[in-house]
C-alpha cells in the first residue's frame, strides 16, 4: 500500500490490488472508498481495509461505471450499508449492471475492443440500487470537490482533495512514461480535461491504472 496527506490533512490510501487502483480516502472522520476492483479482488480489498483499521465505510465513490473500476460497489453498499456517488451521466448504467466498452485510442487497444465485443466480455456486473447522482463542482466532504473530466466515459470524474492531489480515473493511464489513456470514447474530450487537471492548483495526479503522475507528464500528453 502507498499513502498520500494533502495539506488539508485528507490521508488516501492505495490498496494493493492489480486490475484497477482502488484508494481509500478519509477526511473529517469519514472514510469513503474510491473506485472498488473486480470481484476476484474482493477478499484481499476486504483484508487491507481491517488491515487499515477500517471497519465501515461512509461512501464509494466511483470515477466512473466500468466492471474494473464497479465489480464490488453492490456488494461493499450492502456490506456497509452506504450510499454508492457516481456522475449523473452513468447512474442509469450503474442501476442496470450494464456498461458498453470504450473505444481504443490505438491500433491495439482497438482491436481488443473489438474482439472483447465479440465475446461480449467485461459489460456486465451486479447492479447497484441506491445511487447518489454528482455534479460537476460538488462537495461530497470537506475538500473533496468533484470535477468531471469526460472523455474516457461521458460521466468520467476526477476527485480533488484539498486542491493538491487528483484522483483521476482512467483520465490517464500512467504506465512505462506514458499518461495517455489507451481507451476513450471521445479524444477530443480526453485532451479537454487533461487540460482541465491541468487548471486545478494539484501537483499529483492519482490514476486508476498505473503509478502517480505530475504536471509535467500531463503536459507531456498534451504536446
Amino acid at each position: 500500500m502507498k499513502r498520500w496527506t494533502t495539506s488539508g490533512g485528507i490521508a488516501i490510501e492505495r490498496l494493493n490490488t492489480l486490475r484497477c487502483n482502488c484508494y481509500v480516502v478519509q477526511c473529517a472522520g469519514a472514510v469513503y472508498l474510491v473506485d472498488t476492483g473486480v470481484v476476484m479482488e474482493r477478499q484481499s480489498i476486504e483484508r487491507q481495509l481491517k488491515k487499515l483499521g477500517i471497519s465501515g465505510l461512509d461512501g464509494i465513490i466511483l470515477t466512473h461505471v466500468h466492471t474494473d473500476h464497479v465489480g464490488n460497489a453492490a456488494c461493499f453498499q450492502k456490506k456497509f450499508n452506504c450510499l454508492v456517488y457516481v456522475h449523473a451521466h452513468e447512474r442509469t448504467a450503474l442501476r442496470d449492471g450494464c456498461c458498453p466498452l470504450p473505444r481504443g485510442t490505438i491500433p491495439i487497444t482497438r482491436k481488443i475492443v473489438k474482439a472483447a465485443g465479440v465475446l461480449g466480455l467485461w459489460t456486465c456486473f451486479e447492479p447497484c440500487r441506491n445511487v447518489m447522482a454528482v455534479e460537476n463542482g460538488q462537495y461530497i466532504g470537506p475538500g473533496m470537490r468533484v470535477l468531471h473530466t469526460p472523455g474516457h466515459t461521458k460521466g468520467s470524474t476526477s476527485l480533488i482533495l484539498n486542491e493538491d492531489i487528483a484522483l483521476v480515473g482512467d483520465a490517464i493511464i500512467h504506465r512505462s512514461k506514458q499518461v495517455y489513456p489507451p481507451f476513450a470514447n471521445d479524444e477530443t474530450q480526453v485532451k479537454n480535461s487533461l487540460q482541465k487537471l491541468l487548471e486545478t492548483n494539484c501537483q499529483q495526479f492519482l490514476p486508476g491504472h498505473g503509478m502517480a503522475a505530475g504536471r509535467e507528464d500531463i503536459l507531456g500528453a498534451l504536446l
